[in-house]
């Protein structure tokens, strides 16, 4: 019982392992972040060139628009030009 707790435990940390090393990819986090709103709201994220440093702690992208995910009506918000940095 003990051994089969050790694995299970062994296997969960691998995960969260596993996890926090893809989310220092660049693709990877913008593609998670993507993924997340259009499976979790009604609207979809479109970004135009983003650039994500996670060492660094920078994001900056060219546009960010918020679309509903029907694909009618105008962005519910468009940011152009932003730049931010993690404290």
């Amino acid at each position: 019982m003990r051994a089969l707790l050790l694995v299970i435990f062994g296997l969960f940390l691998g995960l969260v392992l596993a996890l926090l090393v893809a989310l220092r990819s660049e693709p990877f986090t913008i593609g998670a972040v993507q993924w997340w709103v259009a499976t979790f709201s009604d609207y979809r994220l479109k970004l135009l060139n983003p650039r994500l440093d996670a060492y660094r702690g920078t994001f900056a992208a060219d546009e960010i628009h918020l679309l509903p995910k029907s694909g009618d009506g105008p962005a519910l918000l468009s940011i152009l030009n932003i730049s931010a940095l993690a404290s």
